[in-house]
């Protein structure tokens, strides 16, 4: 697993944690208010409907909860009989998710605006044939004048590419393409 794995793995199971324990807190502060009968061994019964009284092994004790809940009143808010703290509607002073690296953030932002743009298409020039051929060099033997085009050797009347050669001469060479002419030289460093 890599780095980035390790991390998400302990995001997912900090979140775990935090969420058992807020949840078995909210059960316990919720059933302490209910009173519940007791049966003839003087222990609480539980029927249908109704949830367990237990106390989670780890969490905040009642007082500390409704020191929390006490807190946690907004200012406009006159009275509350009841808030309930909930680990998911925690906010960084960032605004940031902390289980999100700033390149995952950045990639989330990428795709949800690329609805927006739509398909993108790469547009890819046609290349002509002048612009495919590279004159390489002119050799001259005994058979003649040939001229190294795109690693290969072709002496005058050859074609390549479809493009027929029609002359060679110095340190040129003049092709024709659909009855166009141009004229490509070796380039000297």
């Amino acid at each position: 697993m890599n780095l980035r794995g390790h991390k998400v793995a302990y995001a997912v199971l900090w979140l775990c944690l935090v969420h058992l324990l807020f949840m078995n807190t909210e059960v316990w502060a919720e059933n302490k208010t209910k009173t519940m009968p007791l049966d003839s061994k003087g222990s609480k019964r539980v029927g249908k409907g109704e949830l367990s009284l237990r106390r989670p092994l780890l969490g905040p004790s009642s007082a500390s909860l409704e020191a929390v809940s006490k807190t946690s009143v907004p200012s406009h808010v006159s009275s509350a009989s009841s808030v309930t703290v909930s680990a998911f509607d925690f906010v960084t002073q960032s605004g940031r998710d902390p289980t999100l690296s700033p390149f995952d953030v950045q990639f989330l932002k990428g795709q949800q605006s690329a609805p927006n743009r739509g398909p993108v298409r790469r547009r890819i020039a046609k290349r002509t044939p002048e612009q495919m051929i590279q004159l390489q060099g002119i050799v001259e033997t005994p058979d003649g004048i040939l001229a190294i085009i795109n690693d290969n050797m072709y002496k005058k009347g050859n074609v390549v590419m479809g493009v027929k050669i029609v002359n060679i001469h110095g340190n040129q060479v003049i092709f024709e393409h659909n009855g166009n002419k141009f004229t490509k030289k070796i380039k000297v460093d």
